[in-house]
């Protein structure tokens, strides 16, 4: 069922045109973190900041990014640290965890559709989430990027140009 919901979100990424919204990127990640049940072991360090972005494409790409770093940690317990940048032309984002990473040779087949990097009896999932954040950023004229040569943890690098 999840297969099914994901490809049906997946096919649709291009088909809603979303408003542009003054958002505050800590409240949106602490409502996301509260919406995940993550109160007791994981936690988000965030950067406090207002932008002006498409609200509901965005916040599907942080519920994604944020829940792929807690499903798929090595510990029960971990941290998220996000932080932004306003460059002349984009929204800068580092979503970087604590966790086992994924390997330099894996990252291009991580942003793959159905791509599970472990067994799926070890972790749920359908292997759309990276697909579809990779998708939907590209679908608003933005870029994402798996920052290589980490020793540990994953660090997802979004540009997200403005006037989207």
């Amino acid at each position: 069922m999840t297969l099914l919901s994901d490809l049906l979100d997946y096919s649709q990424v291009n088909r809603f045109a979303y408003d542009t919204e003054t958002i505050s990127l800590k409240k949106t990640v602490d409502d996301i973190m509260f919406l995940l049940g993550c109160s007791d072991g994981f936690s988000c360090d965030v950067t406090d900041f207002n932008l002006v972005i498409l609200r509901h494409a965005f916040e599907i790409v942080l519920r994604n990014l944020i829940t792929n770093s807690i499903k798929h940690h090595s510990s029960e317990k971990g941290r998220i640290t996000i932080e932004y940048e306003r460059t002349p032309n984009e929204h800068l984002l580092h979503i970087s965890d604590d966790g086992p990473g994924i390997p330099d040779n894996l990252q291009d087949k991580a942003l793959e559709m159905f791509a599970t990097l472990r067994p799926r009896d070890q972790v749920e999932g359908s292997g759309m989430g990276l697909a579809m954040v990779k998708k939907i950023v590209e679908h608003h004229g933005g870029r994402l990027e798996i920052e290589k040569g980490r020793t540990t943890g994953t660090c997802i690098i979004i540009h997200w140009p403005f006037n989207t």
